[in-house]
């Protein structure tokens, strides 16, 4: 094995994480606003593919794929890994059956594509850091990278927006506060799932608390404040918030409107909430309801990532002189999933992620997964794209299944 190999298998986590916490393109202009990132989100889907994506990921799931296959290392997991890895992969295949009812059925086959390299290159870069042992190490990394690129933000004075919160090299604020909250969740998360001797531990999970502190971003305190009081719970009562959590949101956001809509007497929660709820995400929500009973998409849904990010502009969205025509997002992930899949098959994927986390036996772990939950009633962030919160589900899903008593088999590590 040449040295590029050998860094790749220990050191590919630590470049997927600067990827997707953002340090490898660093914003370092002026901060947006939430509408202005809409806009720029919706500019970017509409103008094409970005190539340094694709690149970086093609290449890292062909040298993952191939490792692991022609290394010999598939003989070395568990069946728990095939298992739980089928399960999720599952979800891409649901996807990808989408396109055909989907009107645009190439952004289905592009996006599920991705998804599938996406989950694959993450679980594999995961198995290779953990069994070279430089999981620690990369963590570590990160979190130096993360720091060390948000000071360089701050000395170059594009650190703060307008009214004084840290958006550092992020586009705005909430996406420092969120990414900023994950990266104290997977730091913590690592230490607590495989003891690990994080050097200034303590010290260094301050620091990351006092910059989320400064990003003002109300979710993201609210998520990580959420997650170190559930991690100190007992895992049943854990367990048993994250159920109630989880069934309330899909009654809510799913169950209600399809059997509303049934019994001829469609209501969801667009109607319960006024306009403004939440910074407008009321009306937001309404609009998306009513497009689907309009529409007749209750049942089946756009295909996957057909409704935002397409070259069509929605329907109901398409007013001219009108800041809506700029959203491109449900900015709520069960709301999201709606619009791809429609309400039956949403239920099923939604199964499908959480049976894929089957075997959790610690707080904190369950505390993550209930912060994931928890933001995509605000945030549509599950199962799209790069998003810090799609990659936390990952990770979790990683530490489930690399643990030395289940998923590696008996024998050498090595690859």
């Amino acid at each position: 094995m040449n040295l590029a190999q050998k860094f790749l298998q220990s050191y590919g986590l630590f470049i997927i994480f600067l990827f997707c916490f953002g340090i490898l393109t660093p914003d370092l202009d002026a901060k947006f606003s939430l509408m202005d990132l809409d806009l720029e989100q919706q500019l970017n889907a509409s103008a094409g593919s970005n190539i340094f994506k694709q690149l970086l990921w093609s290449s890292l799931f062909v040298f993952y794929v191939a490792s692991f296959f022609l290394a010999g290392s598939y003989k070395k997991v568990s069946r728990n890994f095939y298992l739980k890895s089928l399960l999720l992969l599952m979800i891409v295949f649901i996807s990808l059956i989408s396109a055909f009812w989907s009107n645009y059925p190439s952004y289905v086959l592009k996006r599920s594509l991705f998804q599938l390299i996406f989950i694959s290159s993450i679980i594999l870069a995961f198995y290779y850091s953990f069994i070279n042992k430089t999981l620690e190490r990369s963590i570590m990394l990160t979190v130096y990278s993360y720091l060390f690129i948000t000071l360089v933000s701050i000395l170059l004075g594009v650190g703060f927006t307008a009214d004084s919160a840290l958006a550092g090299f992020a586009k705005n604020k909430n996406l420092m506060g969120i990414n900023l909250a994950v990266l104290i969740i997977t730091f913590h998360s690592l230490k607590k799932s495989y003891n690990f001797n994080f050097r200034n531990f303590k010290n260094i999970l301050v620091l990351l608390i006092i910059l989320l502190l400064l990003t003002k971003s109300k979710t993201s305190i609210f998520l990580v404040l959420f997650y170190f009081t559930m991690s100190n719970i007992h895992f049943k009562y854990v367990k048993a918030s994250l159920l109630i959590i989880l069934a309330s949101c899909v009654s809510m956001f799913l169950l209600l409107p399809l059997l509303s809509y049934l019994l001829n007497d469609y209501y969801h929660i667009g109607k319960l909430v006024d306009a403004n709820f939440m910074t407008g995400r009321g009306f937001i929500w309404n609009i998306l309801y009513y497009d689907l009973e309009y529409f007749d998409k209750l049942l089946s849904g756009y295909g996957y990532g057909s409704y935002f990010g397409v070259p069509q502009i929605p329907y109901f969205f398409d007013v001219d002189n009108s800041f809506i025509q700029y959203i491109n997002s449900a900015h709520n992930g069960f709301i999201e999933l709606y619009l791809q899949f429609g309400a039956l098959i949403t239920i099923a994927i939604i199964a499908i992620f959480a049976m894929c986390m089957k075997g959790l036996n610690s707080s904190h772990l369950l505390a993550g997964l209930s912060v994931i939950v928890l933001h995509n009633i605000t945030e549509a962030s599950f199962y799209k794209d790069s998003t810090s919160i799609w990659v936390l589900y990952l990770l979790i899903f990683s530490i489930s299944i690399f643990s030395k008593k289940l998923s590696i088999n008996s024998g050498k590590l090595g690859t």
